[in-house]
């Protein structure tokens, strides 16, 4: 099963490098502290484009 993961270039080179932190993530998301993740491509984009609100 394929599973997306929505971040920026930046972090995306740090979770490849040292691995997925789940203690890295902001506070105060949805559903609490984390690595979150989707099976449906570009369901990880609409979170990141609602951040940039």
């Amino acid at each position: 099963m394929k599973l997306y993961h929505g971040t920026d270039l930046f972090s995306a080179e740090q979770i490849l490098q040292k691995g997925i932190d789940i203690t890295a993530g902001r506070k105060g998301l949805d559903f609490g502290t984390g690595f979150y993740v989707t099976p449906r491509k570009g369901g990880d984009l609409i979170c990141c484009l609602r951040d940039l609100d």
